[in-house]
């Protein structure tokens, strides 16, 4: 049982940065028609190739990462709690960037920095602000459960 739960947060996790990334990337490269370059791709365009591009990346590669990352940070006894809070977000922008190149390698993409990488980082933190608003949302609810 613990493990559904386990693999249905993680999914919904997966789907919701896929969800925010794509409504970014899309607010990022939207260009307003214009004359002579009708052909410009419009928010609804980008955003489903983004959502569909990144659900994919992020399930293979984000929910794997995540489940590291939480490993690691749970094993680490940090001296100053500082260090955690700026250690955490590091660790997923860089899953992020990795899982970017390596989705980049296997379809063949060069890593062009506009393309892949700026992408790829804004996802690894759009995966950590997920993970972390979930975390929360699931201890308000514990507790407010318990006081009932």
């Amino acid at each position: 049982m613990i493990l559904i739960k386990w693999t249905l947060r993680k999914l919904i996790e997966a789907l919701l940065s896929a969800f925010t990334l794509s409504i970014i990337m899309a607010m990022i490269y939207y260009q307003p028609p214009r004359k002579g370059y009708p052909e410009a791709p419009d928010f609804e365009g980008i955003f489903q190739l983004v959502f569909m591009v990144s659900i994919f990346v992020f399930i293979i590669g984000g929910i794997p990462a995540s489940t590291l990352i939480e490993s690691i940070m749970r094993k680490i006894n940090f001296r100053y709690r500082a260090s955690a809070y700026v250690l955490h977000p590091v660790l997923y922008i860089f899953a992020g960037f990795l899982a970017g190149i390596l989705f980049a390698r296997l379809i063949g993409i060069n890593l062009d920095g506009q393309l892949i990488i700026v992408p790829s980082l804004i996802g690894g933190a759009c995966f950590y602000i997920v993970s972390l608003c979930m975390n929360t949302m699931i201890k308000v609810f514990k507790e407010q459960g318990d006081e009932e």
